[in-house]
């Protein structure tokens, strides 16, 4: 784990996730100076549960920093 946050960065939580609990993440959040945002019923905020390069990570971005992200189409050939 980081001992310290990039700049103007943020945590994201989940309040049902082990790794890291609600607890831990707020208390890292608040060691590191940042905010946190606990996303209800996230379970393991993971790439292959559903978060990542998904919409929910947009709508955070758009929030946070008001920039919006648009998919790109795939490149042929990539996976």
């Amino acid at each position: 784990m980081p001992r310290a946050a990039e700049p103007g960065s943020g945590l994201v939580v989940s309040d049902d996730d082990p790794h890291p609990s609600r607890d831990r993440g707020a208390a890292l959040a608040e060691a590191w100076g940042v905010t946190v945002e606990v996303v209800p019923g996230g379970g393991h905020l993971a790439t292959r549960d559903g978060y990542g390069p998904g919409d929910h990570v947009a709508t955070l971005v758009a929030r946070h920093s008001g920039a919006v992200l648009k998919r790109r189409p795939p490149v042929l050939g990539s996976r």
